[in-house]
């Protein structure tokens, strides 16, 4: 059954709050570990949207082929984990990772790599991060990881929240580097009675 639930515009606020402060007391320093170097980041955008607008949100990188990471997050709350960067930024941060200069194509041990930066700050920060705050019990997949349009990999994350409501939360966090200018972006999809337990459940 397709429930049918809203969320108000004071939850919204809430919700941008606690993510705020996940990011910047978890994802944020992890990022700033993992480049060696100062990282500012932002949570750019916060939405609430019916199935059929999605595409007017994502419209600037729905034709832009991608490197992306996707995670899943299932147990007391589900949630939709999506990382995902430019090639050439891509390419900058694998080259980091591996100790080389530069990289002119992604190998499988650079894809590797950029798969377990998104484990680690998907999974291993901000999941870790929800758990401190609320005590829940989440488990995750393994990271899994394309090079595609964000379109193509967006098809199945929205179709899981799908398949429970027909609305999703968005929301779009942006990383930055300072002194790489490596930029990675992060969506966060939620169901609507997934983020109403959060917020009845999560200390800031």
């Amino acid at each position: 059954m397709v429930m049918m639930t809203s969320l108000s515009e004071t939850e919204l606020k809430t919700l941008k709050g606690l993510l705020n402060s996940y990011m910047r007391t978890k994802t944020m320093p992890a990022f700033s570990m993992i480049l060696g170097e100062d990282v500012e980041y932002s949570v750019r955008s916060m939405n609430m949207l019916h199935l059929q607008d999605i595409d007017g949100i994502l419209l600037p990188f729905m034709n832009q082929e991608m490197c992306a990471i996707y995670l899943r997050a299932e147990g007391d709350v589900r949630i939709g984990m999506l990382l995902f960067m430019q090639e050439a930024q891509a390419l900058t941060l694998a080259a980091r990772l591996l100790g080389k200069d530069a990289m002119d194509r992604l190998d499988t041990l650079g894809k590797s790599s950029l798969a377990e930066v998104g484990n680690i700050l998907l999974a291993g920060s901000f999941l870790n991060a929800i758990s401190n705050s609320t005590g829940f019990r989440i488990d995750c997949s393994v990271p899994g990881f394309a090079i595609e349009s964000l379109g193509a990999i967006l098809g199945d994350p929205i179709s899981e929240i799908a398949a429970r409501t027909n609305s999703l939360i968005l929301a779009g966090v942006e990383l930055h580097g300072l002194k790489s200018n490596v930029r990675v972006y992060i969506f966060l999809f939620f169901g609507p009675e997934d983020i109403k337990k959060l917020l009845a459940h999560a200390k800031e």
